[in-house]
């Protein structure tokens, strides 16, 4: 009888699977795709040169994140959070940025740079009014935050989080005035850098809370658009 072991794995077309859920997550990071929109297996193997089973793979991956729906008969479509989901996806952010923050206090000193570096580059974008790079800039900073936990799993877990909010339709609507936004951010910063831990903690929750608080809002006042929620698989 055969000894029991692993079966075959098709290394190649793996690792080319992820690499298409890869690409595009971080197109829809970028807000490439707007939600609800379609995701055309053949459009996307032809641009990225790839058979359409890695593709249908790599669109598996992201259907697992929950950033994807996949039904019968409109394919893969773009996610967008409603209400419940946008509420344990900030709370869940809310974990990870406060946990990695008491993680990297212990030893700021690399850390505390690349957060000192994204409140640099948000505080030009805030002063040349570039509302995507605020924006890009906002990321790069609690990214930074999230580095304080020194865990691949963890960064990757959070910018998973970071691309749910931000497939949002009303993420980018109103806002508060850039620099209210980069004073938040600063005042994270300065805390951290003085040490004061508890400060750092509530500061970062404001921010948190804030943000899910415009977005709810703006979703609360949000018209259905037609044909919205139909085909959802």
């Amino acid at each position: 009888m055969a000894e029991p072991g692993l079966a075959p794995t098709p290394l190649n077309r793996m690792s080319t699977a992820e690499h298409v859920a890869n690409t595009l997550r971080e197109q829809l990071l970028e807000r490439r795709f707007s939600p609800g929109s379609r995701l055309p297996e053949d459009e996307i193997a032809a641009a990225m040169r790839v058979s359409r089973n890695s593709v249908r793979e790599g669109l598996q991956i992201l259907a697992a994140e929950g950033l994807i729906q996949r039904s019968l008969h409109r394919g893969a479509v773009v996610s967008e959070l409603d209400g419940e989901a946008l509420e344990d996806v900030y709370q869940a952010r809310r974990i990870v940025e406060v946990g990695s923050l008491r993680a990297g206090a212990p030893a700021p000193d690399g850390w505390v740079a690349g957060i000192l570096a994204a409140l640099a580059q948000m505080e030009a974008a805030a002063a040349a009014e570039d509302l995507p790079e605020l924006l890009e800039a906002d990321r790069r900073f609690h990214e930074s935050i999230v580095a304080g936990a020194s865990s691949e799993r963890i960064r990757r877990f959070y910018r998973n989080l970071q691309t749910e909010i931000r497939l949002t339709r009303s993420w980018q609507d109103e806002r508060e005035p850039s620099p209210v936004f980069v004073a938040r951010h600063r005042d994270v910063a300065e805390a951290i850098q003085a040490g004061d831990l508890v400060a750092a903690e509530r500061l970062l929750k404001d921010i948190i809370d804030a943000g899910e608080d415009r977005v709810r809002k703006s979703l609360a006042t949000m018209p259905v658009t037609a044909g919205e929620g139909e085909d959802s698989g």
